[in-house]
């Protein structure tokens, strides 16, 4: 497998529609709760997020904006 360098987390294409972590396999956050997650996240508060995190990037993958919040997560 080929080495990818990591995309940024682009926050002016982040819309914080919560779409990435609601469609999250593992987290299993509705989309009202994402939306919360996402500023967490944003703030450098640690919630569910972090502790369920698989670090698998199909946040990156599912979301049409393409902002990569799958590099914030991992930032933090």
């Amino acid at each position: 497998m080929e080495y990818q360098t990591p995309k940024p987390y682009l926050d002016d294409s982040c819309v914080r529609c919560g779409t990435c972590l609601s469609r999250c396999p593992v987290l299993g956050l509705t989309e009202s709760e994402a939306r919360v997650e996402i500023e967490n996240l944003k703030e450098g508060r640690d919630r569910r997020v972090l502790k369920g995190c698989p670090s698998c990037m199909v946040c990156d993958i599912i979301f049409p904006n393409r902002c990569n919040t799958g590099e914030i997560i991992v930032k933090r």
